[in-house]
């Protein structure tokens, strides 16, 4: 399977398996539970939200300056880098 691009080219559709999709759901919880614990914007008065489109992101990010940034937060064998 495949999802059209500009220029008529096609980029291949992978689909993860079940298992990919349980591990890639209990990363994600994990994820959340670390970086996501802030909630200032619930209850404090805010006077800015600033939106991003982040599109094309994971395209470019450096893979191992994203690694480096998890282990600082991150310790534990649970989770390999």
């Amino acid at each position: 399977m495949s999802i059209p691009k500009k220029n008529n080219e096609k980029r291949p559709l992978g689909l993860p398996a079940l298992e990919d999709k349980i591990v890639q759901r209990g990363i994600a919880r994990i994820l959340e539970a670390i970086y996501e614990v802030d909630k200032t914007i619930m209850t404090n008065l805010v006077n800015h939200v600033n939106e991003a489109d982040i599109k094309g992101f994971f395209d470019n990010v450096s893979h191992s300056w994203l690694i480096k940034f998890l282990q600082v937060r991150i310790n534990g064998p649970s989770f390999c880098f």
